[in-house]
């Protein structure tokens, strides 16, 4: 839906929804998640923040986060990032991709 015309709606809503309940470490996500996908790495780095400043244990966050270092150039942030989610979710569903990529950060 986000993808679709009414995405900055949509964007817009889950802003506010997180705004409202700044604990719902699972909106942050969706949003660094959509941040990420659209190529917009320093938002989806704050609000991969957000989330686990939310919830630290909220494992996806630790995906974007590490996506949105990784390609800022820091290797060593993101590899830190991506151990952090493979320690929380080692089998998740972006757990083989990511343990590729920290064997060749």
């Amino acid at each position: 839906a986000i993808s679709g015309r009414r995405g900055k709606e949509i964007l817009a809503d889950c802003v506010a929804a997180f705004t409202a309940d700044p604990s719902a470490a699972d909106i942050a996500v969706a949003l660094a998640k959509t941040e990420f996908d659209r190529g917009r790495n320093a938002q989806a780095f704050v609000w991969g923040k957000k989330a686990i400043d939310a919830d630290p244990n909220a494992a996806e966050a630790y995906v974007f986060i590490g996506g949105a270092e990784q390609n800022a150039g820091h290797g060593k942030a993101a590899k830190e990032a991506y151990k952090r989610y493979l320690q929380l979710a080692p089998g998740g569903r972006y757990a083989s991709d990511l343990r590729a990529i920290v064997g060749s950060l």
